[in-house]
């Protein structure tokens, strides 16, 4: 389902009944029958019931009421609720951290692109997240802050099967330490644009009410196959949103503004068909003790404590205004000492920096007290170096410059070092040095060809050096540019045969490289090579170490 189809889903329900709306759903889902026959969790408690079409109603029960969810909990587009383009940035990477703490390229790449291929990550991954430097894995990665995890929710649109159920995982995980409860319940979501305000109504209207009603009646009695654990934790997440939802409208409201969302008194009324049956909240605290229950628990006991909030929310508005100002003096003064907190500890911080980096330059300063004759020394040989090169370059524009034979005017010479990428060692490239070679790839080449039709009869006699001058064919070399040792890419193509070998022929599976014909991927970009070439220093070196041996000969 794409995000527009759930913005359509939502505009045709605030544009509707919330009960047709919800009888409309059930007779597309095919579970209206379900819902109006009475006893259906009795009924299939047998052994003898088609468990399969039973497990089918479940799931088609659980999908609802996902659906549902969504339709009602998901507010974060622009236009549907009253947010911005970066709160609903924020709330991608809250719920992509919360499955596990990931790295710049993995959180960019879960991250949903505006029509520009920009996910706008950089301007708020501040707020929500932490950053926790490299360690020995060489990944820096973002975690997300602990004040951020009360806007998890775990029936994200965005995630799939699997990462829900890690997400929650890991959820858990973080608060069982604290030893707090491990419940799950849903965000404070913001308000509804005006023309989506009327699809909080789904939540308290009768159709709604039965549906709960009815799976916390299966999930009381549990003496049949008719309802399961994951419809029970839906349930349970809508009761929670609707107590969210009537807790903010009460908190929100003034004089003039009238609560309309009653769902905590609906829920605490008996219902009316079948006669005498409990309430919802009757029904809740009997589940609050069942054995078979103990993972929703936690749940249950903040739905009630949530009533419970909300009934003195609801007294307290009432009976003395005057306690609501109070209220938000106190919330005032607290956010007033947070702030002062936080800013005596941005102060604690700068002072302990200042004091290292204090540290630190008089550490360099006593080293370099110590070193005197060390860096004197290496001064010396700087000039050294310097003046050497100077006597030897041929600066003067009248200097006489020969550059053959042996009084060949010398030129100074770079140090070339280079790192081998499979042992990681630097090198010198030297003669005296150990051989060095770099990946290569040769094959036959007809670009520049003025023949195409002429066929080599005898590949094995033919004499790549000498150019024919019809040029029908040449030879093509190129490398990737990352260099070895020839001893340790000679291991690492005999182990790479060695492997090949090892396989049998049946397991033997289709690869992009031909063993046989001595090609390899590099290590490194695994490019397609087929042979090594040497690298050497400058021709001006050898043809030096060549020529001093010949005039110490004829001297």
């Amino acid at each position: 389902m794409f995000d527009k189809d759930i913005v359509m889903l939502q505009t045709g329900a605030s544009m509707m009944d919330p009960n047709h709306f919800l009888m409309m759903m059930l007779c597309r889902f095919e579970l209206y029958q379900i819902f109006s026959t009475p006893d259906y969790g009795k009924r299939f408690s047998s052994e003898n019931t088609n468990k399969d079409m039973v497990q089918q109603n479940n799931t088609l029960i659980e999908e609802m009421l996902y659906l549902i969810i969504i339709i009602v909990g998901e507010r974060f587009t622009p236009g549907v609720g009253q947010i911005n383009a970066t709160d609903e940035i924020k709330r991608e990477i809250i719920h992509q951290l919360s499955i596990r703490p990931m790295a710049h390229s993995e959180l960019v790449k879960a991250l949903p692109e505006d029509e520009n291929k920009e996910t706008g990550m950089e301007t708020v991954i501040e707020a929500v997240a932490c950053f926790k430097k490299p360690g020995l894995t060489g990944r820096g990665l973002y975690e997300l802050k602990p004040e951020c995890t009360k806007d998890f929710n775990l029936y994200f649109y965005h995630f799939s099967r699997a990462e829900q159920s890690k997400a929650e995982e890991a959820q858990r995980k973080l608060k069982r330490p604290n030893r707090e409860d491990t419940a799950l319940p849903p965000p404070v979501l913001p308000q509804f644009c005006p023309l989506f305000e009327s699809l909080i109504n789904i939540l308290q209207c009768d159709v709604m009410l039965c549906l709960m009603r009815t799976i916390l009646q299966w999930a009381v009695e549990h003496n049949g196959y008719a309802w399961s654990e994951s419809m029970l934790q839906r349930i349970l997440h809508l009761i929670g949103m609707a107590l969210q939802e009537e807790k903010q409208h009460i908190e929100n409201a003034n004089e003039d503004n009238v609560v309309t969302f009653t769902f905590a008194q609906k829920i605490s009324r008996p219902g009316e068909t079948p006669r005498n049956s409990p309430s919802i909240l009757a029904m809740l605290e009997t589940l609050q003790n069942a054995p078979q229950l103990e993972v929703h628990k936690d749940m249950i006991r903040w739905i009630l404590k949530t009533f419970n909030t909300v009934k003195k929310l609801q007294e307290r508005s009432s009976t003395s205004p005057v306690l609501e100002t109070e209220g938000n003096i106190m919330e005032e003064s607290s956010r007033d000492k947070e702030k002062a907190e936080r800013k005596r500890k941005a102060e604690i911080a700068r002072l302990r920096r200042e004091k290292i980096m204090a540290q630190m330059s008089e550490m360099q300063r006593h080293f370099i007290d110590e070193n005197k004759e060390l860096f004197q020394q290496t001064l010396d040989e700087l000039e050294t170096s310097t003046s050497r090169v100077h006597d030897n370059s041929p600066s003067d524009s009248d200097a006489r410059l020969i550059a053959l034979g042996p009084e060949q005017t010398k030129v100074c010479e770079q140090r070339q070092i280079v790192t081998c990428i499979l042992c990681q060692e630097e090198q010198e490239v030297k003669m005296d040095n150990r051989a060095m070679v770099l990946a290569a790839f040769v094959q036959r080449s007809t670009i520049l060809s003025k023949n195409r039709n002429i066929v080599i009869s005898d590949p094995e006699k033919y004499d790549p050096l000498f150019m024919h001058p019809d040029l029908s064919c040449g030879t093509h070399t190129g490398s990737c540019g990352h260099i070895m040792h020839a001893h340790c890419w000679q291991r690492y193509f005999d182990a790479v045969q060695a492997k090949e070998q090892r396989r049998q022929q049946r397991l033997r599976v289709h690869t992009s490289y031909d063993v046989e014909n001595g090609e390899f991927l590099c290590p490194l970009c695994e490019c397609l090579s087929n042979t090594v070439i040497p690298l050497l220093p400058p021709p001006r070196t050898l043809f030096s170490r060549l020529v001093t041996p010949c005039n110490n000969l004829f001297n």
